[in-house]
């Protein structure tokens, strides 16, 4: 309780709460024991346990999350060795189980970004932003519709709101400083977002206004029970000590944090085949390291299965392709397919920087594979040559000289 007193004047006020809610686990379970009783005896099956779940989010803890206690344990015991009340810190000689997880970070299944897109909320715009912009949360709620250029689909970031001091600086790296490339799923929701009394600012407070730590806090809260209330269910809890009022409705639902939008993005840009440079650039990190260490997480979470088989969204294209030798779109003609085939072919072989799809005009992506084969991607979500993966030009022609004999 000292130590908290001395604390609480060098701190932040969420700050302090962060460190005392660490501590607390701690004295939770050693509080009534003498300081000169406590060792590592005491304080590793504690540490053991908040690896398999963690207190505050039930899910098994990274290692980066069990330093953190520690080291709010660690504070109190340097305290105590100050104070002469013990010779020694009992912290020092506890160890992180080996299987803790290096990075702590959870991706959106395909069926949360699913309810991301069609919950409308005051939160859901910010969401989108970071889960298809890739930016973060200060980035988000810096943002202004000029820096939004529909046209080339980009985002300009050069700010970020620091929500200590309650005020817009300048990006702190040049790395931060970048043009975000987004989809153009961002693209119309940001077109058909309705802008009330020509409001500059994109991320806003009930009221229109900048938003603060105390505003953002309530809007994420309001933004978890919406999901929970649409998605989860319906379980109301009464409150302890608690003299009527509204009780408490019970998260059935998980729950993720604005960065963990940004970690599916980047897990988005690698299904995407992007490689770690192009990410770190989008991603805005300084050091490559940073987007490394992301990125063999993301890998890692994919050879070992990805998403659970019951989350993932049939691909009803895909399954056509795959019923059908040929790899025809069902919407479209043999002929079409024909043609926009020998025309990527065409493109692919040319040399060409800039490649456009010959179809719609924007840009397309046609890697070589393995024999006569192509990965195609077009931007335009509607477009039939998006996303068309492994089409084989040799299977295409083959059944057409196949019709016309039949013919």
């Amino acid at each position: 309780n000292r130590l908290l007193e001395v604390r609480k004047s060098e701190m932040t006020d969420r700050e302090y709460k962060t460190f005392k809610a660490r501590a607390t686990v701690f004295d939770e379970k050693i509080g009534n024991l003498p300081l000169s009783s406590i060792g590592k005896t005491e304080l590793q099956p504690i540490v053991n346990k908040m690896y398999k779940k963690n207190p505050m989010t039930g899910r098994p803890s990274a290692r980066r999350t069990l330093e953190r206690y520690i080291g709010a344990a660690s504070a109190v015991f340097d305290y105590a060795v100050e104070c002469r009340a013990i010779n020694f810190n009992p912290c020092t000689y506890l160890s992180i189980p080996k299987r803790a997880v290096t990075n702590e970070f959870r991706l959106l299944t395909p069926t949360e970004r699913t309810r991301v897109e069609d919950t409308p909320h005051r939160a859901q715009i910010s969401s989108m932003i970071m889960l298809y912009g890739g930016l973060r949360r200060g980035e988000a709620c810096a943002l202004n519709w000029s820096d939004i250029d529909f046209e080339n689909r980009t985002i300009t970031v050069n700010k970020a709101l620091d929500f200590k001091e309650e005020e817009v600086k300048s990006s702190r790296t040049p790395a931060e400083c970048r043009v975000v490339n987004i989809p153009e799923k961002l693209i119309r929701f940001l077109k058909d977002f309705p802008r009330e009394n020509d409001n500059e600012l994109i991320v806003t407070t009930a009221s229109g206004e900048r938003m603060t730590e105390r505003a953002w806090t309530r809007l994420w809260e309001s933004y978890m029970h919406c999901l929970n209330h649409k998605y989860g269910k319906s379980i109301y809890i009464k409150k302890k000590n608690s003299k009527g009022g509204r009780p408490a409705e019970l998260m059935t639902i998980e729950q993720f944090t604005p960065h963990c939008l940004r970690y599916t993005f980047c897990s988005l840009m690698y299904e995407a085949g992007a490689d770690v440079m192009a990410i770190k650039e989008q991603m805005g990190h300084s050091d490559y390291k940073t987007t490394l260490s992301m990125y063999n997480s993301v890998d890692d979470f994919f050879k070992q299965g990805g998403f659970p088989k019951s989350d993932e969204q049939p691909n009803v294209e895909a399954e056509t392709n795959k019923k059908r030798k040929s790899y025809i779109y069902p919407d479209t003609t043999l002929e079409e397919h024909l043609f926009l085939l020998s025309a990527c072919e065409d493109i692919a072989n040319s040399g060409e920087t800039d490649k456009r799809c010959p179809r719609c005009g924007n840009e397309i992506t046609v890697t070589k594979e393995k024999g006569k084969s192509y990965l195609i991607r077009c931007e335009t979500d509607d477009c039939i040559c998006a996303g068309i993966r492994g089409i084989k030009i040799k299977a295409l022609k083959n059944e057409q000289s196949n019709k016309a004999e039949t013919n």
